[in-house]
């Protein structure tokens, strides 16, 4: 097989190992090997292909899916077709399906907003955030509201610093107060997740993916058609999605609370 036969084939971006179909064809590459002279084991195979002992355990026992690039290594390694070791797949859509649902995503990515229910777990998303991004309605301003608006973003940010300086059941109960003042004037306070993307700024012109959390003080109790406008963001992957394992996607797909991440060619929501 060639490299061109490798780099051509139409693998998903993130194939699901087929452990038995693997099995088998380590099995044949430990036959060949053999007659050869030589051994070869799981865990000098595993370090060849470059792959996280434990990502590639649960690669082989429990379906976990794996970059595209690495199943193709481990296919340049075990000498055979890359489709003949991934579990079955769906066919790619066509480049203007994908470029259709990016322009869409692009200007209307849904970041559902729901009540606070929790000020012990928001300040949890609060110190894992890289960027906390507080709004309002024009429908909340009067008089009588404008104070307890400020005072809460004004504890937002307060709450912030406290948090991360190991205090966090202090920013928790100094939001909860700001809240309940707001809670008396029938004001919400709504919050969503979601990862944008942005350029690094470095000379090497870079992405990276930036934890966001929404924080919005509204009339209504949550808004789950709430959409972001992401046209200013690169359309590119970021740097740690290129080359990220299984546990890392898990915990990105955690914290936004869809299947994939914008720009991801997985199965829509």
């Amino acid at each position: 097989m060639t490299d061109l036969d490798f780099f051509s084939s139409p693998l998903p971006d993130r194939p699901t190992l087929d452990a038995a179909a693997f099995k088998r064809a380590f099995e044949e590459l430990q036959r060949r090997e053999q007659k050869a002279g030589r051994t070869i084991t799981l865990e000098a195979f595993n370090e060849k292909a470059g792959i996280n002992d434990r990502v590639f355990r649960k690669a082989r026992t429990k379906h976990t899916t794996l970059p595209r690039h690495q199943v193709l290594k481990i296919a340049e390694l075990l000498g055979c077709q890359p489709e003949s070791i991934v579990e079955p797949f769906r066919k790619h859509p066509s480049p203007s399906v994908w470029d259709e649902r990016d322009c869409k995503d692009r200007a209307a990515w849904p970041v559902p907003l729901r009540e606070v229910a929790s000020w012990v777990e928001f300040v949890e998303h609060l110190v894992r955030a890289n960027s906390v991004r507080p709004s309002w309605r024009d429908d909340v301003l009067s008089l009588a509201a404008a104070p307890a608006i400020d005072a809460f973003n004004t504890a937002l940010r307060h709450s912030s610093l406290v948090a991360k300086e190991d205090n966090p059941a202090i920013a928790a109960a100094m939001l909860k107060d700001a809240a309940d003042d707001l809670l008396a004037l029938d004001l919400h306070v709504l919050a969503g997740r979601y990862l944008a993307r942005t350029e690094t700024g470095n000379s090497y012109g870079s992405v990276e993916l930036v934890y966001v959390l929404e924080v919005w003080i509204r009339r209504e109790t949550e808004d789950l058609a709430h959409v972001v406008d992401r046209s200013h963001e690169p359309m590119c992957t970021s740097d740690g999605e290129d080359s990220h394992q299984d546990d890392e996607g898990e915990e990105w797909l955690a914290w936004q609370g869809k299947q994939r991440l914008f720009l991801w060619r997985g199965p829509p929501d």
